[in-house]
């Protein structure tokens, strides 16, 4: 079989791709096995489950912020397990793999603009943060206490700048606490 050089950098950008998706899964797995919620207790490792009803799930996993990037982790890490299954299937089709292919290379686009957003805020003094990125809006979640327009002003122009949307395409939400 003849491959082209067009066909050969594709294939070549396709498992590159798929190794860094692979090295971040792992990664986001690790860091899910450590952040399991425990209680130690005279060198016992009490689960989640068994934690005692006084101390709140959300203290126990770290709330809000914690809570949504796992969930965001998690699923993302299933989408990715599903297109790479259908990239190695043999029995899918051209068109099928290469659609995959390009749903992964649009995830990982979003997963950059989100970290790199996530990481300008907290530059910027934001203790916490996360960015919900769609096709047409961005939401942002601060921990902040209300804010002066002035800094609306500023967390919105950084977030834009990041993931090439006008201010109008941003919302911004306020949490009090984690």
């Amino acid at each position: 079989m003849v491959m082209g050089k067009r066909e050969l950098l594709r294939l070549l950008a396709i498992g590159t791709l798929i190794v860094v998706l692979s090295a971040g899964i792992a990664a986001t797995k690790k860091h899910l096995q450590e952040s399991v919620a425990v209680n130690q207790v005279a060198g016992d490792f009490i689960p989640l489950d068994e934690i005692d009803a006084r101390t709140s799930i959300k203290e126990a996993s770290g709330g809000f912020f914690h809570e949504y990037r796992l969930n965001r982790d998690r699923l993302r890490s299933q989408q990715v397990e599903m297109l790479q299954d259908i990239i190695k299937n043999s029995s899918s089709d051209a068109k099928s793999r290469e659609a995959a292919a390009m749903r992964l290379v649009d995830i990982t686009a979003a997963m950059e603009k989100e970290l790199k957003a996530e990481n300008l805020i907290k530059a910027e003094g934001y203790q916490e943060c996360v960015i919900m990125f769609q096709a047409d809006s961005t939401t942002i979640v601060l921990q902040s206490p209300p804010m002066q327009a002035q800094q609306i002003k500023r967390v919105k122009e950084l977030v834009g700048q990041v993931v090439n949307s006008s201010p109008d395409k941003l919302a911004l939400v306020t949490r009090g606490q984690p």
